[in-house]
């Protein structure tokens, strides 16, 4: 049973589904963090392969795991939140995705140095399924967050005319934000991008 702690600086989110040759990876990329005041909440959205036995076999005090009695299908980032995040900072993880160790120690300094700032990101490396980066230049994930910064505005006009450019599983962002949030459960497809113009 998980103590709350109303001093923990992040609160990662990771959600899992059907992940199970990659949630080992995503999980310990969290734990290897060279910053450690952290939260970690595992939301398995009804997985039907090994994921929920693997998130179980976890003994870390700092994690906390939910798992939804049927598919969700997109929901379980806003389920996390409104149950109860304590972290002053939140970050997103997906099941198939791994973290440099210093990726939350570097975004903690920025926003803690910049309180005008809602957000941050990080540049992303692709990778393959065997963990490799990703060599095919053709495909549309090769360079779609290779991205320069950009003003409020100048990201809007990105985000309308050209697409969805922000990795979710890179961000942190201010707890407070999702204050102001309006989740749309209708946009299922579109949770990333529906988040980023709201902000």
């Amino acid at each position: 049973l998980r103590m709350p702690n109303s001093e923990t600086k992040i609160s990662v989110i990771l959600t899992s589904y059907n992940h199970a040759q990659f949630i080992r990876e995503s999980i310990e990329s969290v734990l290897n963090q060279t910053f450690l005041d952290f939260e970690m909440i595992i939301w398995d959205d009804a997985s039907t392969d090994d994921s929920w036995e693997i998130i179980q076999s976890y003994r870390d005090p700092r994690i906390i795991a939910y798992r939804n009695e049927e598919n969700m299908g997109g929901r379980s980032i806003s389920r996390a939140i409104r149950k109860g995040v304590y972290g002053e900072y939140i970050a997103i993880l997906h099941s198939d995705d791994a973290w440099e160790p210093s990726k939350l120690e570097k975004q903690v300094v920025y926003l803690d140095h910049n309180p005008e700032i809602a957000a941050v990101f990080t540049h992303v490396q692709v990778i393959d399924e065997e963990g490799q980066p990703f060599t095919d230049k053709n495909h549309f994930y090769y360079d779609v967050f290779d991205q320069p910064n950009r003003d409020r505005f100048e990201w809007l006009r990105h985000f309308f005319y050209n697409g969805n450019a922000l990795c979710h599983p890179s961000l942190m962002i201010r707890k407070t934000c999702y204050e102001d949030i309006n989740f749309r459960n209708g946009m299922n497809q579109l949770p990333d991008f529906n988040l980023w113009i709201q902000l």
